[in-house]
């Protein structure tokens, strides 16, 4: 199932979509690999899916790829759209750590294919310390925050990653749904 987020967007919030969207070109890749993974975890409505392939066993470590309706690995980052259509004021919205879960999982901004995998600091996997997430945490396709950029009013650059989305439902979504 797919899974979306209204959200009302702005005028100010369209323009600068927009220039991050034109930002992603320079950071483009397509990714065709011919292995596949062993666990198929969801297929959304508009032909993609997600397949748990699994990782580094001894490390706990599990990687999801997402596949296009054709059966090629691609990427949800840059693949998937960012809105179902033009006039659309919905944005797609890819889930990276389930609600009430403490794994710190994101989109592999470096790695081919971009899956989503549990994040490392100092070689070690990461987990929320605070408890478990009371929301599911994901991101916008399409988007990228630049570090280099300091938006008007915010003291903090971007964190070359893509746009972050909070779904405040109360159901947990899969990742990368």
């Amino acid at each position: 199932t797919a899974h979306f987020c209204s959200v009302v967007l702005t005028p100010y919030f369209l323009l600068r979509m927009n220039a991050l969207r034109n930002r992603m070109s320079a950071l483009r890749q397509h990714c065709l690999r011919s292995r596949r993974c062993h666990s198929r975890l969801a297929t959304c409505e508009n032909g993609w899916s997600v397949e748990d392939c699994g990782g580094e066993e001894a490390a706990g470590e599990r990687r999801f790829r997402f596949f296009d309706a054709s059966g090629a690995e691609s990427s949800a980052w840059h693949e998937l759209p960012l809105q179902l259509s033009s006039s659309d004021i919905a944005v797609t919205f890819v889930n990276e750590i389930p609600l009430h879960t403490r794994a710190k999982m994101e989109i592999a901004t470096g790695e081919e294919g971009n899956p989503i995998w549990q994040d490392r600091k100092k070689g070690k996997l990461r987990f929320y310390a605070y408890g478990d997430s009371p929301f599911n945490y994901g991101c916008a396709p399409q988007t990228w925050e630049d570090p280099e950029v300091l938006v008007d009013g915010n003291k903090f650059p971007g964190d070359n990653d893509p746009l972050d989305v909070v779904e405040l439902g109360d159901t947990p979504v899969g990742v990368g749904e």
